[in-house]
């Protein structure tokens, strides 16, 4: 898998990006693309696999604990599997990244049908006592990246570029 970071306010962002896309192999292939945005970033994930994978990223920024408490009182739908008792920025944005690459994975956004359990410890998620998906977190400057597959995968074998 390659893991691209760019900067989207560069003049050359989308010839960047065409070009990638061009590169990336033939259109005819199975691979498997996911991206995400978030401001003053935007990650796109590329798999020569036949896996389906989900990216998210997230600039990290001061949050109020009362905003990190909300998220997971309305994300509650599903179980995020040991759950701190004081809810910290680095948890929660975890949480919240591995939460978006997976319904990005699934392919059916906040329409993911939400019988899952999301486990931070094992990088895991969860259905019916089955493990249906792996994820590594990345940080590139002040943004953390979560990459999730159906398959599992070593946090080593992706190859990250990044443009600034």
């Amino acid at each position: 898998m390659e893991l691209y970071f760019f900067n989207p306010e560069r003049d050359d962002f989308i010839k960047s990006l065409h070009k990638l896309l061009e590169e990336s192999g033939d259109p005819n292939s199975r691979r498997r693309i996911s991206k995400s945005y978030t401001e003053g970033a935007c990650v796109l994930c590329v798999s020569h696999q036949p896996h389906n994978i989900g990216v998210d990223v997230e600039i990290k920024q001061r949050r109020s604990l009362e905003a990190m408490e909300y998220f997971v009182q309305t994300f509650s739908s599903f179980e995020i599997k040991d759950i701190p008792d004081r809810i910290e920025e680095s948890w929660f944005y975890k949480a919240w990244t591995a939460m978006e690459s997976y319904f990005k994975l699934c392919g059916k956004g906040f329409s993911t049908p939400k019988k899952f359990i999301l486990d931070l410890d094992n990088q895991s998620i969860r259905c019916e006592d089955t493990e249906v998906a792996w994820f590594e977190y990345y940080e590139i400057d002040n943004y953390l990246i979560c990459l999730c597959s159906n398959a599992k995968f070593l946090r080593q074998s992706v190859k990250i570029y990044i443009q600034r």
